[in-house]
This record gives C-alpha cells, structure tokens and sequence, in this order.
C-alpha cells in the first residue's frame, strides 16, 4: 500500500498529497530501502522523522495562516448552525478552563503537604521496605509500581 493511499481523504479530487510528493516518494523509498536490507532501520527512521517534521512546519504554518478566517466563517453562523465543508464538520472548542489554585494559601500548604508524602511513597517503595511518616507517625508503605509505554527518542547528537 502506498503512503498516499488513504481512506480518510476528506477532501476529495483536491488532494493534500500533492505538495508534498517529493517528500512522499522518498519516504515511500526509504522505507523499501529497508526492507530491502540497503539500509539500517535506524538510519531510515532518522530520515523519516525529518521528512515528518518538514512536512510538519509546512503544515502548521499554513494552517496557522487560514484559521483565523474559518474562525471569521464560523462566527456569522447561528449559535445552532454547523459549518460543514466537504462532508467535515468544523465547530470552534472554547480553551479549557484553567483555575489558578496557587493563589490560594490553603491550596499551597495542601500540594505542599501532597509531594511530600508522594515522596516518602517513592522512597519506601524504591527501597521495598514500610517507613514511618516522622511529621504523622503513619506507616507509609510500598506502593504498586506501573511503567508507561516506551517510545523511541530521537535528538541532535552532541
């Protein structure tokens, strides 16, 4: 299957891919590079992250130059109406809500008091053994450990 196959088209016979052809061919070449054994995995993910992250910038700054405009197209529709283009729905979320908890002196001594016995938790489970709380004389145990999923970190080399 090919990079530019794609059921989630949205828009039709005006296709995104275009553009960015070059970029597509020689990711699409990269990878049968590898499978094909003339290269590492490593050296065509390198590549292929910055093939991505090109299209990326490309990307984010055209869209950047075209919301503000659909934003304008949203706003003369009726609170009830919905901007549908080319089968997409587009709606404007409102940014969530953020409270400013730290300017609250009770809030401060509550996250205060929190880290502190998240770390004697951390410290009685590295250590695998029950540690008393010196401040509440409380037993603080070993708690269950769970890793997240691992991903592949790729940066500049120094």
């Amino acid at each position: 299957m090919s990079l530019l196959d794609t059921q989630d088209n949205v828009l039709g016979d005006y296709s995104p891919e275009v553009g960015f052809q070059p970029e597509l061919n020689r990711a699409e070449d990269l990878v049968s590079e590898y499978e094909h054994g003339h290269m590492k995995a490593s050296e065509a993910y390198v590549q292929l992250r910055s093939i991505k992250e090109q299209v990326e910038e490309i990307l984010n700054n055209a869209i950047g130059k075209v919301e503000s405009g659909v934003v304008d197209e949203l706003t003369q529709l009726d609170d009830k109406e919905d901007l549908i283009v080319m089968g997409s729905k587009i709606s404007h979320v409102k940014g969530r809500t953020s409270y400013q908890y730290k300017q609250c002196p009770m809030y401060v001594d509550a996250d205060k008091e929190v880290k502190r016995v998240r770390e004697l938790i951390k410290t009685a489970t590295k250590n695998g053994v029950e540690i008393i709380d010196q401040e509440s004389g409380e037993m603080i145990e070993p708690v269950e450990v769970k890793q997240g999923k691992g991903y592949l970190k790729l940066e500049k080399a120094k």
